[in-house]
């Protein structure tokens, strides 16, 4: 098993689109893949999943904060490629903790 992760620091660097991609060609491929978006702007899971990203109730946060299980969702027709989402709410819950 390997690891790629796509990380910088600057914004509007090309991360997600990079991991996007490079994601969707290995699971075309016949590779395993995971896809964990942490990205407090969900923008991968709005890409994989559209706006029906908003209604997952157990995401990547439930998983970090609760440490409860979590299934990650099926991509289009692929059995190899899956998905850890995040979602919008998370952010401005994580904004809200903050100023408390």
């Amino acid at each position: 098993m390997k690891t790629v992760a796509v990380v910088n620091q600057k914004g509007g660097a090309g991360k997600t689109p990079t991991a996007v991609h490079l994601s969707f060609a290995l699971a075309r491929a016949g590779k395993k893949v995971l896809f964990i978006d942490f990205d407090s702007q969900a923008t991968a899971s709005l890409h994989f999943l559209g706006k029906k990203y908003r209604e997952i109730e157990l995401t990547i946060y439930d998983a970090v904060t609760k440490q409860q299980v979590i299934a990650p969702h099926q991509i289009n027709d692929f059995y190899t490629f899956y998905l850890l989402t995040r979602n919008s709410q998370e952010q401005r819950m994580n904004y809200h903790e903050i100023q408390q």
